[in-house]
């Protein structure tokens, strides 16, 4: 099964309380994403948090690792810019296109909703 493997990278903190509650909200989504199943959601099969380097003062810069469902096209944003959804010769949007994404989209959010979750992005 083809995946993603996303990284995201979170500088150290001088503070350390701050740090602990940060990797813990991120954790705590992390592990809320993978609890969803939708087929209008991106899947998150597993997740990691863990240090990546470390600096002279201790302070270290962490990476969420996460493997995901492989998109076949990419984002959402990379097929908008591509150009997929705009019909070039006609100089018009690929409205069926458009409406189906769109209905796709409200859907997962729909479920997303119905689980009590707010979506912040």
């Amino acid at each position: 099964m083809p995946v993603a493997v996303k990284r995201l990278l979170f500088s150290g903190l001088a503070d350390q309380l701050d740090f602990t509650a940060q990797r813990q909200q991120v954790l705590m989504e992390a592990e809320l994403n993978a609890g969803l199943a939708h087929p209008n959601l991106v899947a998150t099969y597993a997740y990691r948090f863990a240090p990546v380097t470390t600096s002279s003062q201790g302070l270290a810069d962490w990476a969420l690792l996460m493997v995901c469902e492989l998109c076949c096209f990419g984002s959402l944003l990379g097929v908008i810019d591509s150009g997929r959804l705009w019909d070039g010769q006609e100089q018009v949007p690929r409205m069926a296109q458009v409406i189906t994404i769109l209905g796709d989209v409200a859907q997962g959010m729909a479920y997303i909703h119905s689980r009590n979750i707010i979506h912040r992005g």
